[in-house]
C-alpha cells in the first residue's frame, strides 16, 4: 500500500509536487518498497556517518568537543577505556580499568569489531605511543560504523517485510532523521536488528526462530524481555498458546546459551551490568534526573521506577484483555516499550532507537512520526548542549532548557501512548486497520487472490484474524458491562444471592486484608530477627502496652502517656494477667474490632463503603494494638443506632468510644448536632420537640461524663488539671496554634530531605496535607447534601488538626471518618446517565484499590521497621 493513498500528510506532499509522470510506469516494475527503503537507508546512514566524522580524533593534541560539535559516541570512549585497546577480551581479561557493564550480547559483538579491526591491521596493547592509539581508536570506530550500517539495513529489510501490504510504511524508519543523531552513539543497533527480525518471523509465523531473535536480542539489551508480556496477552486472547511457548522456550534458550559461557567463565563480570543498573540513581533522559537537577531527588528511585512500570503493564494488561478489538501486535508492544522508557531510571538519546521501529508499526502517520521526531531532535540538542555546558546560564544557574527538552520528549512519547490507546479502543481511528487493501498488494499465497482484503493485524503472525477465545469473549462482556455499569458490581442485595455475595466479598477483604497484614509482620520479624511480637511492638502500641502493664506513671519519660484514654489497656490487662502477651491480645481486639466497624460501616453505606474502609492505606492501624479499630467498633454502631432512635444503645457505645480516644468528644457533639436536626416524621409542637431533643440529649451525659471522669482521674494523680494537655504538648508538640501558622510549620517537614535519616518520612508528612484535603471535601459534600451531624463530626477534627502545632495524624484520623467511606461507596455505586461516567468512576475505583493496598503495604512495612511516623 503506497503511503500517498492513506496518509493526508503524504497526500499533501503529492498534490504539492503533482502526481508520477508517464515514465514511473516504465521503471515500476522493480521499484519495490524494500529497494527503496535500502537505498534510503544507505541514504541516511552516510548522512549518519558524516555526523560522526567531526568528532573523530586526528591529532593527539587536540580532542574535538563532542558536546559542542554534537556528534559524541561512547564506541571510541569505551574502546579505549574498558581494556580492548590492550588487546583484552570483554570480561574474560582483566586489568586497570572498570568491567564492561554492558550485556554480553554488546560485549562480544565489541570484541568481533576488534577481531575485525586486528585482522585489518589495528594496533593492540598496553603503552602505545598517542599516534598509535588514535589510529587503533579510528580503525575500531570506522569497523563498527560498517558493521552498525549493515545492521541498520537489516533493521530496515525485515521491517519492509513484516508488514504485508504495508511496505512503504519501512521510509518511516529508513529517512529517519533519529537514526543520524543517534545510529553510532551506542551499540543499540545490535538489538534492534535483531528484535526486527524477530517480528518478521513472527509474522511469517515462524514462532521458535522469532523466540531465537528476542533471545538474542535480550542477550544484547534487556528490553526485548518486555515484548513477551504482551504477546502473552494476545496469544491467550486467540487460543495460540502453543506458538507463545514455543517462542518463550526459544527465548529463554538463545539467552542462555549466549550467556552462559560468560557466567561460567566469569560470573562477577557476568553479574556487573545487572548490579550496575541496580546501583545506578536517576540519569540522563529521565524524569527522575530532571527531579534530582531541581533539588527534589527521590530517596527510592528503584521503587518508583519500578512501580510506576509495574502500575503501567497492569493498564495496559487491562487494555488489551478489554479491548473490544484484539490490539495488533505492533501496538501492543509499543506500548510496553514506550512506558518502560517513560519511567525507566535512564533514558539514553539512542534508546529512541527500540522505539522507532515499533513507532512504525502502532502507528504509522508521518503526522505524528514528525512530531515525535521533533521532540527526539529537540533532546538531542539539548542533551549534548547540558553536557558541554553552552545552555545553562552564564551565572552557573538551573539548565532549565534541559529540563523543559526532557519534559517536551516524554511529553511527545506520551502523544503517541494516547494515539495508541485511542486506536486501540476506537479501531475506526487505527491508520492500519481502517485501510481495505487490494489483494494483489498482499503477499503470495495470502487467502483469495483478487477483490478487498479487511487488514487485521498485517505482523501478527498466527495473531492475524485469529477469532477470540470463547471464554475470553465472555469474561470480557462480564468485565466490560461492569466497567459501563450494566452490570451490578454485586448482585442485588435484596435478594438470596445477592445477600450472600455482600457476606462473602465484606468477610473475604476482612479476612484477606488482617491475614496478609500479619503475614507482612512474620515476614519483617524473621528477617530483622526480632521475631513477630516485637516488630508489632512500635509506637503508640508501646505505650498502650505499657499503660497495662505499670499504669500511668506522672514523672518521667512516660509521663507523656496520659495523653492515651484507658479504654484499650483496660481491655489489654485481663489477657496479661493470665499470660497473654500485650501485643498478641492487642491484636486480637483490633482484628475483631475492625470486622464490627466494618460490619457497621455495611449498615451505614453498604458493603463497598467497608470494603473501601477495611483497605484504607492506613489499614495496618486496624489490626495493630492501636484503638482505631477498637473506636470506630464503637462510634460506629453508636452512629447507626442513632440514626435508629435508640439512644441507650448510643449511649453505651459512645461511652466505650469516649473511654478509648478523645475523638469521644467529637462523635458527642456530632450525635448532638444530629438531635437538634432530627426531623420529626409528625409535625410536634415546639415545647413536644423540645422535649423529645432533652430527652434525647440526657443519653449524652454519661458518655460526656467518662471524658470528666477521665480528667478527674488525672487530677488525683498529678494534681494538675492540665496534665492531659501536657502530656500532649511534650510528647507530640500538640498545642493551640493558628491554622496559618500550622501550614508554615508543616512546609518544612513535607520538602525533599527533610528526614535524611528517615527516608520516607517527608512523604508520610504530604499525605497528612492530602488527607486533610480529602477531608474538607468530604465537609464541604456533607454541607451542600445538609448532612449537618457528619459534617460536625468531621469538621471538628478538621479544626483540632489546624490549630495543633503542625498537621499530625491525620492519616489514620480518616479511618474515623466514616461519612467519606460511605460517600466513596455512593459513587462508586451510584447509577450515572453517561456510560463514560460510569466508566471513569469504575476504573478510578480499581486504581484506588490497587493503590491504597500497594500505600498500606509500604506503611505496614515502615511500621514494622520502626520507620513510621505520625
Amino acid at each position: 500500500m503506497k503511503p500517498d493513498l492513506v496518509d493526508p500528510f503524504v497526500e499533501a506532499g503529492r498534490r504539492l509536487f503533482g502526481p508520477p509522470g508517464r515514465h514511473m510506469g516504465r521503471i515500476s516494475h522493480w521499484i519495490s518498497a524494500p529497494v527503496v527503503g535500502l537505498i534510503v537507508a544507505i541514504v541516511t546512514w552516510l548522512l549518519t556517518i558524516a555526523k560522526a566524522l567531526p568528532c573523530v580524533q586526528t591529532d593527539p593534541g587536540h580532542l574535538p568537543s563532542a558536546f559542542g560539535l554534537q556528534c559524541y559516541s561512547d564506541i571510541p570512549l569505551l574502546f579505549q577505556n574498558r581494556g580492548l585497546i590492550e588487546g583484552n577480551t570483554p570480561y574474560i581479561d582483566h586489568g586497570a580499568y572498570q568491567v564492561l557493564e554492558y550485556p554480553v550480547g554488546t560485549g562480544w559483538f565489541m570484541e568481533l569489531a576488534r577481531l575485525i579491526g586486528v585482522a585489518l591491521g589495528m594496533p593492540v596493547g598496553a603503552g602505545m605511543d598517542p599516534v598509535k592509539v588514535i589510529e587503533a581508536t579510528n580503525t575500531f570506530y570506522a569497523v563498527n560504523m560498517v558493521l552498525l550500517g549493515a545492521l541498520f539495513f537489516l533493521t530496515v529489510w525485515a521491517h519492509s517485510r513484516s508488514v504485508p501490504g504495508r511496505s512503504w510504511d519501512v521510509l518511516i524508519l529508513a529517512a529517519s532523521p533519529l537514526v543520524i543523531l543517534t545510529g553510532l552513539v551506542n551499540w543499540d543497533m545490535l538489538p534492534v536488528a535483531l528484535t526486527a527480525l524477530g517480528v518478521l518471523f513472527w509474522a511469517r509465523e515462524r514462532p521458535g526462530l522469532a523466540g531465537v531473535m528476542w533471545g538474542l536480542g535480550m542477550a544484547a539489551k534487556l528490553y526485548p524481555l518486555f515484548l513477551l508480556g504482551p504477546l502473552l496477552l494476545l496469544c491467550l486472547r486467540a487460543r495460540k498458546m502453543r506458538e507463545f511457548f514455543t517462542t518463550f522456550g526459544a527465548f529463554a534458550l538463545s539467552w542462555a546459551l549466549a550467556n552462559f559461557p560468560t557466567w561460567l567463565l566469569a560470573p562477577q563480570q557476568w553479574l556487573e551490568f545487572w548490579t550496575f543498573n541496580s546501583d545506578r540513581g536517576g540519569d540522563f533522559g529521565s524524569l527522575w534526573y530532571v527531579f534530582a537537577l531541581a533539588g527534589v531527588p527521590l530517596d527510592d528511585v528503584n521503587f518508583t521506577s519500578t512501580g510506576l512500570f509495574v502500575l503501567g503493564c497492569v493498564a495496559i494488561a487491562a487494555l488489551l484483555l478489554l479491548a473490544p478489538r484484539r490490539p495488533r501486535i505492533g501496538q501492543a508492544m509499543f506500548l510496553v516499550l514506550v512506558v518502560f522508557a517513560m519511567t525507566n531510571k535512564v533514558y539514553s538519546p539512542q534508546y529512541v532507537l527500540w522505539l522507532l521501529p515499533f513507532v512504525a508499526l502502532a502507528r504509522p502517520k508521518w503526522r505524528d512520526v514528525i512530531i515525535f521526531t521533533i521532540g527526539e531532535w529537540l533532546y538531542n540538542l539539548a542533551i549534548w548542549g547540558h553536557l558541554g555546558g553552552y545552555i545553562g546560564p552564564p551565572d552557573g544557574g538551573p539548565d532549565k532548557i534541559f529540563w523543559a527538552a526532557t519534559v517536551l520528549r516524554l511529553g511527545t512519547q506520551g502523544y503517541l501512548l494516547v494515539l495508541v490507546v485511542r486506536d486501540i479502543l476506537y479501531p475506526k481511528y487505527d491508520v492500519v486497520r481502517r485501510v481495505i487493501l487490494d489483494r494483489r498488494d498482499l503477499p503470495p499465497g495470502s487467502a483469495g487472490s483478487a477483490g478487498p482484503a479487511e487488514i487485521d493485524d498485517p505482523s501478527g503472525g498466527v495473531l492475524n484474524h485469529a477469532p477470540d477465545a470463547a471464554w475470553h469473549t465472555a469474561v470480557r462482556h462480564y468485565l466490560t458491562g461492569l466497567l459501563a455499569g450494566e452490570r451490578r458490581l454485586l448482585p442485588d442485595p435484596a435478594t438470596a444471592n445477592g445477600r450472600l455475595a455482600s457476606w462473602l466479598t465484606l468477610g473475604g477483604t476482612w479476612f484477606s486484608s488482617r491475614l496478609v497484614i500479619l503475614v507482612l509482620a512474620i515476614g519483617y520479624g524473621i528477617s530483622t530477627g526480632q521475631g513477630f511480637l516485637a516488630v508489632t511492638d512500635n509506637w503508640d502500641a508501646e505505650h498502650f502496652l505499657g499503660i497495662a502493664a505499670n499504669g500511668y506513671e506522672i514523672v518521667g519519660e512516660n509521663a507523656k502517656r496520659m495523653a492515651f484514654f484507658p479504654g484499650l489497656p483496660l481491655l489489654l490487662k485481663p489477657f496479661m494477667l493470665i499470660g497473654i502477651p500485650g501485643q498478641a491480645a492487642g491484636i486480637l481486639i483490633s482484628v475483631i474490632a475492625s470486622l464490627v466497624a466494618a460490619l457497621a460501616l455495611r449498615r451505614l453505606g453498604g458493603v463497598w463503603a467497608a470494603v473501601l474502609w477495611l483497605v484504607a492505606p492506613t489499614m495496618i492501624f486496624q489490626v495493630m494494638p492501636y484503638t482505631e479499630s477498637l473506636f470506630c467498633a464503637f462510634a460506629f454502631w453508636a452512629w447507626y443506632f442513632a440514626r435508629k432512635d435508640k439512644w441507650w444503645a448510643v449511649c453505651l457505645l459512645a461511652m466505650g468510644a469516649m473511654a478509648t480516644r478523645v475523638s469521644g468528644l467529637f462523635l458527642i457533639a456530632g450525635l448532638g448536632i444530629m438531635i437538634l436536626t432530627h426531623r420529626e416524621p409528625d409535625g410536634p409542637t415546639l415545647a413536644v420537640r423540645l422535649g423529645r431533643i432533652v430527652k434525647r440529649a440526657v443519653w449524652l451525659i454519661p458518655p460526656a461524663a467518662v471524658f470528666f471522669a477521665y480528667m478527674l482521674y488525672l487530677y488525683a494523680i498529678t494534681g494538675n488539671w492540665r496534665a492531659w494537655l501536657d502530656a500532649q504538648q511534650s510528647g507530640w508538640v500538640r498545642g493551640w496554634t493558628w491554622p496559618w501558622q500550622n501550614f508554615l510549620n508543616t512546609l518544612p517537614v513535607i520538602v525533599p530531605g527533610a528526614y535524611p535519616d528517615h527516608p520516607g518520612w517527608e512523604w508520610i508528612f504530604r499525605f497528612e496535607v492530602v488527607s486533610m484535603v480529602v477531608g474538607l471535601l468530604a465537609v464541604g459534600f456533607l454541607i451542600a447534601r445538609k448532612q449537618w451531624a457528619e459534617a460536625t463530626w468531621i469538621g471538628l477534627q478538621l479544626i483540632s488538626f489546624s490549630t495543633s502545632y503542625w498537621l499530625f495524624s491525620v492519616n489514620r484520623a480518616v479511618l474515623l471518618w466514616f461519612p467519606v467511606w460511605t460517600i466513596a461507596a455512593e459513587l462508586i455505586t451510584h447509577k450515572y446517565r453517561r456510560r463514560s461516567t460510569t466508566i471513569t468512576v469504575r476504573v478510578l475505583t480499581i486504581l484506588w484499590l490497587i493503590g491504597s493496598i500497594g500505600v498500606g503495604l509500604w506503611w505496614a512495612g515502615m511500621f514494622y521497621t520502626h520507620q513510621w511516623t505520625s
